[in-house]
Formats: structure tokens, C-alpha cells, sequence
């Protein structure tokens, strides 16, 4: 349900009234610091079964929001190679879901003592990795707002975009040796309090004061 009323809000931002990197470090940052929150909550305030359910389905339902975020980006960035970029990126996201049991394995073990033990440790090691996990997706919301684009890149072209970017580069290169040799030229003309002949360059300048 969130994943298609976002899909349709951020449609309508795009058009109406945002840039489409606004849009997408929009989504993604509210999905993941909402999704963040619930985690939180979980940790400190899920007391029962049914409470942590609740805001875990919260935080899962809100991470939703990505997919209007960070999830369709790829075809902003590459329409050509969006399928390409999706195997790659959710591949290296897989790696998280790899690691992610192990390490609450090793934090949250069950502890060996009376009914006691087991409510306040047992709770305190679970509390650590919902914390663990709402920082992940704090570095990724920060991560994506500052590093996140919504136009098409350069290399999305193809072999035509490579040999275009090569092409400004010559240019903006040629703007600014040109650029250079105007500085020096400029920065070796001397002016006296007459109309001069250059020591340096030998460049007769009337100042403008002398017409």
C-alpha cells in the first residue's frame, strides 16, 4: 500500500512542483529515517508480542517509500543500462541480509539463568541490534542526500556519451588555456602615469585616464 501511494505522490511532485532529485532524496530520506524510528521504538518501548509486531510493521511498511526514492532512481540516472544498475546495486544490498543474522545471532543469545535473566538481557541484546540496524539506515538516508542524482549521467549515452564528455572537456580545456594566456598577458602589462611603453612585454598602453 505505501510503496503505490508513494509511486503516485512522488509522480505528482515530479510534474507539478519538484525536480526529480528532490523527489528521490525526498522518498528515500523520509522511508529510511521513519523505518529508523521504528526500530527504535521497538527496542525501547515493545513490551509485548503484539507491540513489537505493530512497530515493526510500521517501520517495514514505511521503508516502502524507497521505492519511489532510491529503488526507481536507475532509470533517472540510465534508462539504457537501468536493469544493469538495479542487478549490481541489489546485489551488493544483499550482502547486508547476509551479514545481518550473524551478527544478531552473536549479540542476542538466549540467556541461561531463571525467567528473570531472560526478560531484562535478553531484551537489552535485542534492543542493541534494532539499534544497529536503524544506524544503517541513518548512513544510507545521509549517504543518498548528499550523493544522489536525479538527472541522466554521461555515460548513460552509451559510446556517443563518452566521445560527447570528451568533446567538452577539449573545449572547456581550450576556454581555459585561452583564459591563462589572458591573465599572464594582462598581469605582465605595467602602468605609469603616462602613456607607456611595457618593460616586460614591449606593449605600448594608452591608459584610459590620458584620453
Amino acid at each position: 500500500v505505501v510503496v503505490l501511494i508513494s509511486g503516485y505522490i512522488a509522480d505528482f511532485l515530479r510534474r507539478k512542483w519538484l525536480p526529480t532529485v528532490v523527489v528521490r532524496k525526498l522518498f528515500t530520506c523520509c522511508a529510511f529515517i521513519l523505518a529508523a524510528a521504528g526500530l527504535v521504538i521497538v527496542g525501547y518501548v515493545g513490551t509485548s508480542k503484539l507491540n513489537s509486531v505493530l512497530y515493526l510493521s510500521f517501520s517495514v511498511g514505511f521503508s516502502g517509500m524507497a521505492m519511489a526514492g532510491f529503488n526507481i532512481n536507475h532509470i533517472d540516472l540510465a534508462p539504457q543500462y537501468a536493469g544493469i544498475l538495479m542487478g549490481i546495486t541489489n546485489s551488493v544490498a544483499k550482502i547486508p541480509g547476509i551479514i545481518g543474522p550473524l551478527i544478531a545471532k552473536t549479540i542476542a543469545h538466549k540467556p541461561v539463568g531463571s525467567e528473570e535473566d531472560y526478560q531484562s538481557m535478553y531484551k537489552e541484546e535485542w534492543r542493541e541490534v534494532f539499534i544497529i540496524a536503524a544506524e544503517v539506515y541513518l548512513f544510507g538516508a545521509v549517504v543518498y542526500l548528499i550523493l544522489g542524482e536525479g538527472k541522466r549521467q554521461w555515460w548513460a549515452g552509451g559510446s556517443k556519451g563518452i566521445e560527447r564528455k570528451k568533446k567538452e572537456y577539449k573545449e572547456d580545456f581550450k576556454k581555459d588555456d585561452k583564459l591563462v594566456i589572458s591573465e599572464s598577458l594582462v598581469s605582465s602589462i605595467e602602468f605609469d602615469n603616462e602613456p607607456n611603453l611595457n618593460r616586460k612585454s614591449g606593449i605600448s598602453i594608452q591608459h584610459p585616464s590620458f584620453n
